[in-house]
């Protein structure tokens, strides 16, 4: 399939951001080429065809929270939740009433079955390690399952536990901790980063994505790019399309992260 956009100036930049975000999505790809009718291809470009993804992302992430016990930490979460529309009042009630699961490591786990509205997870963490019945709470992970998209950030988190490295979503920055819940690589120890704020008029569109995709592909590590203004989340830096739909701006702050 191609596609071919005609606007002037900057005018197509919006609609290209929409098209590598829905293009980079492998269910939507899949269904893509078996549409039979221009207006299923039309609604699948456009986005209309998908269901919500998983939320989980800054908005549904605190981090340093000056907080002395659990219940502060449940409530956060919820209202983090409730802000985005993925639970509802009985949901908030449940979760801020109920005692989290101690899974230990210092990280707790909290959820209901009612009130579930979409799928997302929300994640706050502590200033300071404290104790709820003589054990550490350092981590509340919230969950909210309207289908089985958290399945997977639940068995990252677990595979963190048995590793016993769950420590490193108690000390690592925003992007890292999404990086550790989105993504099933698996964690390198001598992992570099660096923050740059990028000066290109239009931001990171087809032309100069392509430019920083190719350099990154001279490199045999592992290396991903998040847009700090933008969901938080990690993009492969080998996709143009990934890279692209993070939405890059003029004076936007991203991080690059390199492993191995």
């Amino acid at each position: 399939m191609a596609i071919g956009i005609a606007a002037s100036s900057d005018e197509h930049l919006g609609l290209l951001r929409q098209l590598t975000h829905v293009l980079s999505d492998d269910a939507v790809a899949a269904q893509l080429q078996s549409a039979t009718t221009a207006e299923e291809l039309r609604a699948l470009l456009m986005g209309e065809k998908q269901s919500e993804a998983l939320k989980l992302d800054n908005e549904t992430l605190s981090l340093d929270v000056a907080a002395s016990d659990l219940l502060t930490l449940q409530a956060l979460n919820a209202a983090r939740l409730k802000e985005v529309g993925a639970v509802d009042a009985a949901f908030v009630s449940h979760v801020i009433n109920d005692t989290p699961l101690n899974l230990g490591q210092g990280v707790w786990l909290n959820d209901s079955a009612e009130g579930n509205l979409r799928s997302a997870v929300a994640v706050s963490r502590a200033a300071n390690a404290f104790t709820r019945d003589e054990q550490p709470v350092s981590l509340l992970v919230t969950v909210a399952m309207a289908d089985e998209q958290p399945t997977a950030v639940l068995n990252r988190l677990s595979k963190l536990l048995l590793d016993k490295k769950a420590e490193h979503l108690l000390k690592a920055d925003a992007a890292t901790v999404l990086a550790l819940l989105t993504s099933d690589d698996a964690i390198a120890e001598d992992v570099l980063s660096a923050e740059f704020v990028v000066r290109n008029e239009h931001g990171l569109h087809a032309r100069p994505g392509t430019m920083l995709v190719n350099t990154i592909k001279q490199f045999s590590s592992d290396i991903t790019v998040t847009n700090l203004d933008g969901s938080g989340k990690p993009a492969n830096g080998r996709s143009l399309m990934k890279v692209v739909a993070l939405g890059v701006k003029k004076r936007s702050p991203s991080a690059f992260y390199r492993a191995g």
